[in-house]
Order: C-alpha cells, then sequence, then structure tokens
C-alpha cells in the first residue's frame, strides 16, 4: 500500500504474529494466499492527503494546496518520500500521533467494491489465507469486524517502511508454506519487490495506491483490475 499506511510503517522493527480468525486446524491446504490490507481489502487511500497536510507542518515540509491524489499514485513509496523530503525519524517522533490520526478514521474507511465477495469464494477453496500489513495490528482487526469479513487465520504485522519481505519471510518459515504455491496480493511497488525477494508469485490490484503503469513496470506475475480478478487467478493457477 503509496498511502497514508506509510506513516503506520516504521515505529520500529518488531513483528509480530496473532490468531484473530480461529482456523479449522483439520483441513490440509497445500497453497497459500497472504494479502496486503491498505489499498487492497481496505480503500483508505482518501486519507492520504489529509494526512500529508496535516503532518506536514510537524514534518518540517511543504506540500501543494493543489495537490492531485492521482499524481500521488504514480509515485513509489521511495519516490514519494524523496519528493516531499519526508525524513524518517520525524515520522518516528510522531508515531503517537500518527496512528491515532489512523485508527480515530478507520470507521470511515470501507473495503474496496467486490472484494468482500472475492475474500469469501477464496476462503471456500483449499488456500488457506493470511494479512501482512504495515498499518497496525489493531486497526486491521477492528476493521475486519466493522465490515464482517473473517476470512483469515490471522494478522502479521510488520510496521517497518521497506520491511515487508522480512515479514513474509518469516510468516513463510513459521508456517513451513511451499515457496511455489504461495501468493502475495498487494497493491504497491514495493509489494512486487517484497514477493519478488521471498521468491513468490505476486498479483498487483490496480484499485490501490499505485497505478496500473506504475506497477506494470516492476514486472508483476499477474494484474488483477477486479477483486474477481484474484479469485480466477488463484484458480486456475
Amino acid at each position: 500500500m503509496i498511502g497514508f499506511a506509510f506513516l503506520t510503517q516504521i515505529a520500529d522493527n518488531r513483528s509480530h504474529y496473532s490468531i484473530i480468525i480461529p482456523a479449522d486446524m483439520d483441513k490440509i491446504a497445500s497453497k497459500t494466499v497472504i494479502f496486503d490490507f491498505d489499498g487492497t481489502i481496505a480503500d483508505s487511500f482518501g486519507l492520504v492527503p489529509e494526512g500529508l497536510k496535516l503532518f506536514a507542518p510537524k514534518f518540517g515540509i511543504t506540500i501543494p494546496k493543489d495537490l492531485n491524489i492521482d499524481d500521488l499514485k504514480e509515485l513509489s513509496m521511495r519516490d514519494m518520500m524523496k519528493k516531499y523530503r519526508i525524513s524518517i525519524f520525524k515520522i518516528l517522533h510522531y508515531w503517537p500521533e500518527i496512528t491515532s490520526y489512523m485508527h480515530d478514521r478507520m470507521k470511515a474507511v470501507k473495503p474496496f467494491a467486490g472484494i468482500k465477495l472475492a475474500l469469501e469464494k477464496i476462503s471456500r477453496s483449499e488456500f488457506r489465507m493470511f494479512v501482512i500489513t504495515s498499518n497496525s495490528q489493531k486497526n486491521v482487526q477492528e476493521f475486519l469486524k466493522m465490515n464482517h469479513i473473517e476470512v483469515f487465520e490471522g494478522i502479521y504485522s510488520k510496521r517497518n517502511l521497506f520491511g515487508k519481505a522480512a515479514a513474509i519471510d518469516a510468516l513463510i518459515r513459521k508456517k513451513k508454506f511451499d515457496k511455489k504455491l504461495t501468493f502475495y496480493v498487494g497493491d504497491e511497488t514495493r509489494d512486487i519487490e517484497a514477493a519478488g525477494k521471498c521468491g513468490i508469485k505476486i498479483i498487483a490490484v490496480t484499485w490501490g495506491y499505485n497505478n496500473e503503469e506504475l506497477l506494470i513496470k516492476s514486472n508483476p506475475d499477474f494484474i488483477a483490475k477486479q477483486p474477481e480478478d484474484i479469485v480466477n487467478i488463484l484458480e486456475n493457477y
């Protein structure tokens, strides 16, 4: 997920895993699909312009008053931070305020159209389902509960700006997943990079934080233009 979720990604380098949805432990599943959260499941991109402008004075940066949200979708995470001179250290300093900002607005964030149905279809297949996110675990749990999404075995939260590869790899090793049968679903170029580093397939979705053109340049294994495409890709692999 570029977006305001980047502000929730780097409080520390600790990762933690917890089961939030009881799984049928007798079910044998040889395939695994891991989902990103912001920009893939949750339509939280609307928080980006407001968040940038709100924290700009504290970060010591200037954000254009006529900031175009579509322009942000053309930038990778690294490019966005470079363009607006966003300091990692400033984000760390204001971490408590940032997490509070996100939490207070989660009730207004909705699932993307069609994603809940797609998740439910996948849950009825042979795939085990997890979430790896840079958002806080609490925010994700509350969102899933509010929207009655009960398909994931667990949430794995890695609050590190570019630590997704480590988080994915840690979960794969912990659960002994077969990398050849493991997919990651995400909406940013850094999701594609992370999956590539881990040696797993990546399904890049075009409705999130990075636009389709930018995603294609990073050479994902698959492109999903609507949630149902994820279902079809997994069914036919």
